[in-house]
């Protein structure tokens, strides 16, 4: 079944809100393309049995991932999950919006540079950075 796309869900964040959409944007692609061991790193320090949560979250992989070698993962271009290729896209655009709303300036880096779209999804995710006072002003 094909789905429309006759609505749009816009949403207003504060940059510490992006920087939090962004990391599980890129929790949820990394998990997606075979990087359990992200699990592992997030909780570091709350970890005791460091081996044993390692040797856990090797297992879990291949068991959501039977093709893939234990130290190997899928490029995010390559991942069989299109919802991982989507958080990609939006992970990119929230990305340099949250830059930009610090930076104005711009700047050096990925967190700058426009949307490499991965994903088949259409139309592309879009950001637009306002003051409080465009809020105010309801732009």
């Amino acid at each position: 079944m094909e789905q429309k796309n006759d609505f749009f869900i816009q949403t207003t964040l504060t940059p510490e809100q992006a920087r939090v959409v962004i990391h599980a944007l890129d929790l949820l692609s990394r998990l997606h393309c075979g990087q359990f061991r992200e699990i592992g790193w997030l909780f570091r320090s709350q970890i005791k049995e460091h081996d044993l949560v390692d040797r856990l979250l090797a297992e879990l992989k291949q068991e959501c991932h039977p093709g893939l070698k234990p130290t190997h993962s899928y490029g995010i271009a390559e991942c069989p999950t299109e919802s991982a290729r989507i958080a990609w896209d939006i992970l990119q655009v929230v990305r340099k919006a949250e830059a930009y709303s610090q930076h104005p300036e711009g700047g050096l880096g990925m967190r700058y540079s426009d949307p490499m779209f991965i994903s088949d999804s259409r139309p592309r995710p879009t950001a637009k950075i306002a003051t409080i006072l465009d809020r105010l002003a309801g732009i």
